[in-house]
């Protein structure tokens, strides 16, 4: 966002974003609505992105919401992400490896 605000100032543009989804037994919706508003005459534009998913915790979808917001505004501005910026978590997921060590019990 640090990037992009000051071209959104300057063009009087404001973004919201909004949850959207459902929970349910089985299969459970959750995504992101962002909503860009031109102020001088209030006519909005918007992005959605979501996807069924199998659970209905709420870190999970907290943390779906946040990438939702960011790929959202990725896709409404035509960006491509860096990739070293962009790795999907996957410099924390190996940092977070652990190894197992399985002993025999004697």
């Amino acid at each position: 966002m640090e990037t992009i605000q000051p071209v959104l100032d300057k063009f009087f543009i404001d973004i919201r974003h909004e949850p959207v989804g459902r929970v349910a037994a089985e299969k459970s919706f959750v995504g992101v609505k962002t909503i860009f508003n031109f102020i001088p005459t209030g006519e909005e534009d918007s992005v959605e992105f979501g996807h069924l998913t199998d659970t209905d915790d709420p870190q999970s979808m907290g943390s779906y919401q946040t990438y939702y917001r960011r790929y959202n505004l990725l896709c409404y501005f035509n960006f491509i992400p860096e990739k070293k910026l962009d790795d999907d978590g996957e410099r924390v997921t190996k940092k977070r490896e652990v190894k197992t060590t399985v002993r025999k019990l004697t």
